[in-house]
């Protein structure tokens, strides 16, 4: 039989199948439908012999015991009556009397109620018992009236002293009770009789309805085995199927052709699924590789010297990654022009030239719109020549492209190059994470641009900054050499002339040679402040632990004489011998002195200088304080104090000698250690300043 034989023979099978399959469940569900039609008509049954029976227990509640209940209502009435009319024959009792009349009252309403009671129930029972109850309601009705009226008789031969004929009261009494006891058996009868016929009927709907789930049970056991039959080999296939694909086997498929038209769809669809779920993998698979080429590819270009390498990098990778024929990248600067190209192709495809003139104007405008619009140009295979623009045919021409993403590079809303990623033998379907990936990249290269640029820049910047450094040291050098010797021999013939060696001055003369000797000194000093400043700014030194009570005490003794001259008292609290710092000697010793010396500057005659050290276990830094109780810093000149060259109001109108760069060498020396300076002053009554330097890290407490 040849193949076509063989596909038809297997079409016209395929619906036998599915009748075959059809007619099985079909039947089924015809003997399901007749299991169900039967449970329901013979539980209708039972269900209506038990509300029947119901309904007797109804009538037993709702009928037939209210009825004895109004007939043991009047019986207990009439013996009431009675006990009170017989007491009060014997006793003449008034209060007997009043009950007795009373009792009437009661046995009248209680006999109407056992009458209403009658007429309402006797419908319902049936004929010789309803003949029976009326008989007897009439009789007990004949009975009490006769009874009644003979007590009345009674009562007024009573009131006339006369005897009554008690035999006739008790025979008519008698024949009420005759009577109501006899209704009441007839109501014990009827109830005893339908508590019978309830259980009986609902015995009957007991039995009919285990017959009918016997019944039901054994045609549905019956049609389960046939379903078993019939649907147990195909789903046995399908569960070996899923299970193989379970354990790893993803070419398991499940037949389609076997069982019920029920199990031909399961199965159909679990091989959809199987079908979906290969190809998320796949999805999924592609877009980890494509994760893990961007990756690799953007460590290679971070590293990057140069925006030429990140391109052939750039390149290398997408065309080795992507399996494709050629990758191409370049970068377009403001003038329009192509800046930089590279490319990478097939081994066994030659390079392409250079880009044309006349497609470079295009290029660009294609990108821009690309980047404007945050889109790419995909094309899975090439047009037909025909729909060629002329920018086309210098593409496809130029490239041989078949398939290609083109995705622009842009930085803000300039675009400054793009990316070709191209096949040329056959079509190709781009996957949606393949063409992020490329757009990753992109990114990713742009902002390598923007590093590439901000480095080159910064480079020159501080280039240009260490050549300035270089040319102000040159210059603070050069004329602080050039200024202080002319200087030094300033002073020295100033010393020699006050001292009288060029014959004697005049109080005018001597006046004029100290306000020269005065601003000498000042200039010099300021010079020596400037080139401690560049000396400690050009020379980095190297850092040792320094025992600030060693140099506390060193500059207290060192500056002593100073102090002497203006009659200054120098209070020192050198600290423990643990305060130790790591630093530079040197520079700490020039700031100590600094705010030292200015604190004696500043005071008065006969004044105090204090200055401690002190050790902050917790915080872990020395605090260092000098105080003094001289002129004090105006509060509005005391945020600029560590600004070089800045001098108070209050030290300039009183001529106190300075630069202006004391307190902010100290600052610079403080800030090069790690710690904080700041002061507190009143003006008038004094300053403080307070110093605090990181303990030593060998130092431990």
């Amino acid at each position: 039989m040849s193949e076509d034989s063989l596909l038809h023979a297997s079409n016209r099978d395929g619906p036998r199948r599915s009748r075959k399959a059809r007619s099985i469940v079909t039947q089924s569900l015809g003997m399901v439908l007749l299991c169900v039609t039967l449970f329901v008509l013979i539980g209708f049954t039972a269900v209506s012999t038990m509300q029947a029976g119901s309904r007797r227990v109804d009538n037993l509640i709702s009928i037939v015991e209210p009825l004895n209940d109004s007939n043991n209502d009047l019986f207990r009435e009439m013996v009431l009556a009675k006990t009170e009319l017989l007491k009060y024959r014997d006793s003449r009792d008034r209060n007997s009397l009043a009950s007795f009349l009373a009792s009437k009252v009661t046995i009248v309403e209680a006999l109407d109620g056992f009458q209403n009671e009658v007429v309402d129930s006797v419908q319902h029972f049936e004929s010789a018992s309803e003949l029976k109850l009326t008989n007897l309601a009439t009789i007990q009705q004949e009975s009490v009236q006769r009874w009644l009226d003979y007590s009345t008789i009674v009562l007024q031969a009573e009131n006339r002293k006369e005897t009554a004929v008690s035999v006739t009261e008790a025979v008519l009494f008698n024949g009420f009770v005759q009577a109501n006891q006899s209704a009441e058996v007839l109501l014990e009868n009827e109830t005893i009789q339908a508590r019978i016929t309830a259980r009986s009927q609902m015995t009957r709907g007991l039995i009919l309805t285990t017959a009918v789930i016997l019944l039901t049970s054994l045609l549905m056991t019956i049609l389960g085995i046939r379903f078993a039959r019939k649907i147990s080999k195909p789903i046995v296939e399908l569960r070996k199927a899923v299970k193989r694909q379970r354990e790893g086997d993803l070419s398991a498929r499940a037949s389609e052709n076997q069982g019920s038209t029920e199990i031909e769809d399961l199965a159909r669809n679990f091989n959809l699924l199987v079908e979906h779920d290969s190809e998320l993998r796949r999805i999924q698979s592609l877009a980890l590789r494509m994760h893990d080429l961007t990756v690799r590819i953007e460590h290679a270009i971070r590293i990057a010297p140069d925006t030429q390498q990140a391109l052939e990098i750039l390149c290398v990778g997408l065309g080795e990654g992507f399996g494709v024929d050629r990758v191409m990248a370049n970068t377009m600067g403001v003038d329009q022009g192509v800046q930089i190209s590279t490319q990478w192709f097939r081994p066994d495809l030659p390079p392409l030239g250079d880009i044309p003139v006349e497609y470079i104007p295009y290029m660009r405008e294609l990108v821009q719109d690309l980047w404007d619009s945050s889109g790419h140009l995909i094309t899975s295979d090439r047009p037909t020549e025909v729909d060629w623009s002329e920018h086309d045919k210098i593409f496809y021409r130029s490239t041989g492209a078949c398939a290609s993403i083109i995705v622009p590079i842009g930085l803000g809303d300039q675009v400054v190059g793009m990316i070709y990623v191209i096949t040329v033998d056959s079509p190709r379907l781009w996957a949606d994470s393949e063409v992020q990936a490329v757009e990753r990249v992109a990114a990713f290269l742009a902002q390598f641009f923007v590093e590439q640029t901000y480095r080159d820049q910064l480079n020159e910047h501080v280039e240009q900054l260490e050549q300035i450094n270089r040319q102000k040291d040159t210059f603070v050098a050069t004329v602080s050499h050039e200024l202080r010797t002319p200087l030094t021999s300033i002073i020295g013939y100033l010393e020699v002339l006050r001292d009288g060696f060029a014959g004697d001055l005049s109080e005018e003369q001597a006046r004029m040679l100290g306000v020269i000797d005065r601003n000498s000194s000042r200039l010099l000093s300021l010079i020596e402040h400037l080139l401690a400043l560049n000396k400690r700014e050009a020379v980095k030194t190297e850092f040792l632990n320094v025992s600030m009570p060693e140099l506390i005490t060193s500059v207290c003794h060192d500056l002593s004489p100073l102090a002497e001259s203006g009659a200054i008292k120098i209070d020192c609290d050198a600290g423990p011998e643990r305060a130790v710092v790591h630093g530079d000697r040197g520079q700490l010793q020039s700031a100590i002195v600094n705010i030292v010396s200015n604190a004696i500057k500043f005071s008065h005659r006969d004044g105090v200088v204090t200055i401690s050290c002190s050790l902050d276990e917790f915080n872990r830094n020395v605090q260092i304080t000098c105080n003094d109780h001289g002129i004090g810093i105006p509060a509005i000149d005391q945020g600029e104090l560590f600004t070089r060259f800045y001098r108070a109001s209050n030290a300039m109108a009183n001529f106190v000698p300075g630069t202006g760069l004391g307190l902010a060498i100290v600052k610079q020396i403080v800030d090069d250690h790690g710690g904080e300076i700041h002061l507190d002053s009143v003006e008038g009554k004094g300053t403080t300043v307070f110093i605090e330097l990181p303990v030593s890290p060998q130092d431990s407490f």
